[in-house]
Formats: C-alpha cells, sequence, structure tokens
C-alpha cells in the first residue's frame, strides 16, 4: 500500500501542559481512519497539530 503520511513521537503542548505526548502512526492509501473518545481526550488537537 502507498503511505499517505507516517507520524512518530508528536508531542503537543498548550502554555505548561501536554496534551498528547508520544503518539505515533502510519495511514496508507485505502485506510480507512476514525478519531473517537470522550470530551476533551485530545481529538480536535490530533487533527489541527
Amino acid at each position: 500500500m502507498k503511505p499517505l503520511f507516517d507520524v512518530e513521537d508528536l508531542s503537543v503542548t498548550i502554555g505548561r501542559t501536554t496534551v498528547l505526548e508520544h503518539l505515533s502512526f502510519k495511514v496508507n492509501e485505502g485506510d480507512v481512519i476514525a478519531v473517537i473518545g470522550p470530551n476533551g481526550a485530545g481529538k480536535t488537537t490530533l487533527l489541527r497539530a
């Protein structure tokens, strides 16, 4: 499969608070992905990063 993107060791800090830490994943052509989780889990932050 053709890779679309590869994220390795992503961390996001807002102010003094780390909201995502050491996140890694790959998305290949043809993959179907979903970002799910409770309110405040970091879904929007992940997509904005």
